[in-house]
C-alpha cells in the first residue's frame, strides 16, 4: 500500500475524531443528542461528490494541524 494513502487515512481519522469531539461537546451543551462518529465521518451530504471531497480534505488538513500541534507541545515539554 502507498504510504501517502495510509497517511491521509490516519490524518483524516484524527481530523474527524477531533471534529466529532467538538460537535459532541457543542451539542451536549445545547441539550441535543450527540451525533454518531460515522455520521461525522460521512459528512452532511453523503451523495454529493464535490462536497464529500472538500469535507475529506478539510478533515485531513485538520488532522495534520492537530498532529503538528500535539508533536510541538510534546517536544516543548519533553524536549
Amino acid at each position: 500500500m502507498d504510504g501517502a494513502f495510509i497517511g491521509s487515512v490516519v490524518f483524516e481519522f484524527i481530523g474527524v475524531f477531533f471534529r466529532w469531539l467538538y460537535i459532541a461537546f457543542k451539542r451536549k451543551i445545547k441539550g441535543k443528542d450527540v451525533a454518531s462518529f460515522s455520521r461525522v465521518w460521512k459528512g452532511r451530504n453523503s451523495d454529493d461528490f464535490g462536497s464529500n471531497f472538500e469535507y475529506g480534505i478539510s478533515n485531513i488538513l485538520l488532522g495534520m494541524i492537530i498532529t503538528i500541534a500535539i508533536v510541538f507541545v510534546l517536544k516543548l515539554f519533553f524536549g
